[in-house]
């Protein structure tokens, strides 16, 4: 299969950082970071999801995910970062997730994951897909912090493989290299960061 190229995300145009913007007043990067976090994951109820959603169509989840690589963790906006990430790893090299994927599968012991709990691989890149459309915020959505879970287990997974280990993105040149990507055990410690988010926003307290 051939590799699909990645887009690095450019920053959001100023039109469309208005149309998020309209009737929310933010005065800074931060806090349309955050709208527009809450708007696509269906937290805020406002008529501005509209004027999102069709930025989202029209042009992809790139055009506002700019604003979220900068971040923490332990933010709405900045899992999202995570996720647009995972999102476009599989998007731009899915027979080498596919091959880490049953790698993974097949290892006697996954860490961090009980034994008998697995994911599958192409139904978390749906449902991570989705959720960049703009699809979870309707209302029959599942809870987000069930996404955020599969999501840390399926990292986990891709984790135990021997051919590529707890490794993301080597090449620092690459259009996928990220703090997130390129750190030192940047697997792992995403599905760390996964799974606080995913016990956050199950309590409530993920924005």
């Amino acid at each position: 299969m051939a590799r699909a190229p990645f887009r690095r995300p450019a920053p959001l145009d100023p039109a469309d950082a208005e149309a998020i913007e309209a009737g929310i007043d933010v005065p800074g990067d931060s806090e349309v970071a955050h709208a527009s976090a809450r708007l696509l994951v269906g937290h805020d109820d406002s008529h501005d999801l509209d004027a999102l959603v069709g930025i989202i169509r029209s042009g992809g989840v790139d055009t506002v995910c700019e604003l979220w690589s900068s971040s923490p963790a332990t933010t709405l906006p900045g899992i999202l970062w995570r996720l647009y990430l995972i999102h476009q790893w599989g998007v731009r090299d899915p027979d080498q997730l596919a091959k880490r994927y049953r790698e993974g599968i097949a290892a006697p012991v996954i860490p961090g994951v009980a034994e008998g709990v697995q994911v599958g691989l192409d139904e978390t890149l749906h449902a991570i897909g989705a959720l960049m459309r703009g699809e979870w915020a309707a209302p029959d959505a599942p809870p987000l912090w069930s996404l955020l879970a599969r999501s840390g287990v399926l990292l986990r997974i891709l984790a135990a493989g021997v051919t590529f280990g707890d490794a993301w993105i080597t090449d620092d040149t690459d259009a996928l290299a990220d703090y997130v990507t390129t750190r030192a055990r940047a697997l792992t410690r995403t599905a760390e960061e996964l799974h606080e988010a995913a016990r956050r926003a199950r309590a409530g307290r993920l924005d």
